[in-house]
């Protein structure tokens, strides 16, 4: 029998991220989906270029921070259309 995969998913803030440490911790590989699309989008220069022409910020390759400005744009830009 193959190697099974398991998906959590969830809600920010619902303990994905917990109970992928948890599963770890009890000897099984995992993969962090979360983790993988942040270092994508902070690390690969593309990705950044394309973001910064979308929303007009400045981002910079290699900054967690961008997740922030990034999370507070589009805030700020779904508030507007609902109104």
């Amino acid at each position: 029998m193959g190697n099974k995969l398991i998906a959590i998913t969830g809600m920010s803030g619902s303990g994905k991220t917990l109970a992928l440490k948890i599963i770890k911790k009890h000897g099984y590989d995992v993969f962090d989906c979360d983790m993988f699309s942040t270092n994508q989008i902070v690390y690969d220069t593309t990705i950044i270029n394309k973001l910064k022409n979308l929303t007009g910020l400045e981002l910079k390759h290699g900054d967690y921070n961008v997740l922030k400005r990034l999370g507070k744009y589009f805030e700020c830009n779904v508030e507007k259309e609902k109104e």
